[in-house]
């Protein structure tokens, strides 16, 4: 299992890197959808806020019960990003055509 600080590395990039392609689309379609891009940021910002929030406040338990709840947040992020990616995939699809 990762450490938390490196669990929190890369949930804090991937974030950003959504946040990147979200405001690299918006500079690259001068039409684009703002309003979506600007939500699919917020989503991610959410997530991270609330994965961060579940990483550093652990439930109280043994270790086994410890472990089952960084696997779960690892998963979470895992999830919800390939959402929000798939959001911002289907925009720029939309667009590029």
């Amino acid at each position: 299992m990762a450490s938390i600080r490196s669990t929190k590395k890369d949930i804090n990039y991937l974030t950003m890197e959504v946040a990147t392609y979200s405001l690299y689309y918006i500079e690259k379609y001068p039409n684009s959808n703002v309003t979506e891009a600007i939500s699919i940021i917020e989503e991610a910002v959410n997530l991270r806020n609330e994965l961060v929030e579940r990483l550093n406040n652990p439930e109280a338990g043994d270790g086994k019960a410890t472990k089952v709840h960084y696997r779960a947040i690892v998963t979470d992020l895992s999830e919800g990003l390939t959402t929000v990616y798939d959001r911002l995939e289907k925009l720029i699809k939309e667009k590029a055509e």
